[in-house]
This record gives structure tokens, C-alpha cells and sequence, in this order.
């Protein structure tokens, strides 16, 4: 018999400032795509209007294939980024992570 394993999906709210934050964020997820070598994940980056846009154009280029990316209109905070994020969620299970 097959055991089931539910789809986590994992939202992470950006807000890139600089090029530290930008290394930061890229080690928040590589350690988040070990997670979805174990168990089915869904990872979606919600940029909320990141000054460094540069960074997070190479961000979803690094990750284009293992996470989807969300871009707020405006500058809307932590939750309300969260909030679309869990919009835009398919999986069973919901939670969020710090990119710091």
C-alpha cells in the first residue's frame, strides 16, 4: 500500500534591500528545496516590491523551476504578503518562512 504525503506548500515574503539579503533569501531556499527532496513541497516567493530588483530577477532565475514567484503591485507588509501567497496555494498543508 502506498502512503500518502500531503502537499506542503511553503510561502516565503521577500522584501530585498541589498545584496546580502539576496545571498540570505538564496540560502533560505536551497535548504527549503532539500525539504522537497523528502516530502512533496510547493514554494512560493512573494516579492512585496523589493528595492533590489535585480536580485530578485536572478533569484527566479536560479529558481524558476522549483518555486513560483509573486509579485505584489504595491509595498503591502509581511502579512498581507503572506495572504497572497496562501491565495495561490494548492497544497494540504500551509505555512510560511522568514527569509532571514
Amino acid at each position: 500500500m502506498k502512503k500518502y504525503l500531503p502537499l506542503n506548500s511553503i510561502v516565503v515574503p521577500i522584501y530585498l534591500t541589498d545584496t546580502n539579503s539576496v545571498n540570505m533569501i538564496d540560502q533560505v531556499l536551497d535548504h527549503l528545496l532539500i525539504q522537497k527532496k523528502m516530502v512533496p513541497v510547493e514554494i512560493i516567493v512573494v516579492d512585496d516590491c523589493s528595492l533590489n530588483q535585480s536580485g530578485v530577477k536572478i533569484l527566479e532565475n536560479k529558481y524558476q523551476r522549483s518555486a513560483m514567484f509573486l509579485k505584489m503591485k504595491n509595498r503591502a507588509g509581511l502579512v498581507k504578503s503572506i495572504n497572497a501567497g496562501a491565495l495561490i496555494s494548492k497544497g494540504d498543508l500551509l505555512t510560511y518562512c522568514h527569509s532571514d
